[in-house]
């Protein structure tokens, strides 16, 4: 999963050639954790909207993450 440093991105969901954009995250939102908790694949794709700083974080991180810094 990502965490959003700094800058944001575009979350886009892509049928075919189409793509349609489902929202915005950006500094201090997390990406893909329904799919670290779950196991499951992903369903959306981000694209970087700015200039951007991300942390990549695996399942062990952001589970001792969250239990430590719930908010």
């Amino acid at each position: 999963m990502v965490l959003i440093r700094s800058g944001s991105v575009d979350v886009v969901r892509e049928i075919g050639a189409d793509s349609i954009r489902l929202g915005t995250a950006s500094e201090g939102e997390f990406l893909g954790e329904m799919g670290v908790l779950e196991g499951r694949p992903r369903s959306a794709t981000v694209i970087a909207a700015s200039d951007l700083e991300a942390e990549l974080i695996g399942r062990r991180g952001f589970l001792e993450r969250v239990s430590g810094e719930p908010q």
